[in-house]
């Protein structure tokens, strides 16, 4: 259970902080039960609204990472990805779900993000151009060690 519904329809947010964290770190506090455990203690689940933004910072910090919101431009999810930081996304409704969600944009190559998908093993296997998501973008944190 995430809020009012299914960890698996829900914790997506969560889900996408548990792969950052791990990828950075290789910490099994970052297993996705735990972070998802994490989430729900420390309340960044609104019922009718999902994960809050605030989980990609202050819960970002509360679990050893730093979370910093950027400007979702190509320009800035491309050069923290060339500097070795992941960018957890907000989504808007459109080429990935019908309703808001979080994805991890964690790779730039030859001109084409990489994205992990916790809700779609077929997109996170495509390769994006920017221009196929730019619009959909609402929020976007780039994700470090401290």
């Amino acid at each position: 259970q995430y809020g009012d519904d299914l960890a698996g329809v829900n914790a997506d947010g969560p889900m996408c902080l548990a792969m950052v964290g791990y990828h950075l770190t290789g910490d099994k506090k970052f297993a996705p039960d735990k972070t998802i455990a994490f989430a729900t203690e420390k309340n960044y689940f609104k019922n009718g609204s999902g994960t809050l933004p605030k989980m990609m910072t202050q819960g970002a910090a509360d679990l050893g990472l730093t979370g910093v919101q950027i400007t979702p431009s190509s320009e800035s999810i491309i050069a923290n990805l060339q500097s070795g930081s992941p960018v957890i996304c907000y989504i808007g409704a459109g080429k990935f779900t019908s309703r808001p969600h979080y994805v991890v944009i964690h790779a730039f190559e030859e001109g084409y993000l990489l994205i992990n998908d916790p809700y779609s093993a077929i997109n996170s296997e495509k390769r994006w151009l920017f221009s196929d998501i730019a619009s959909q973008i609402k929020g976007a944190w780039a994700i470090s060690t401290l």
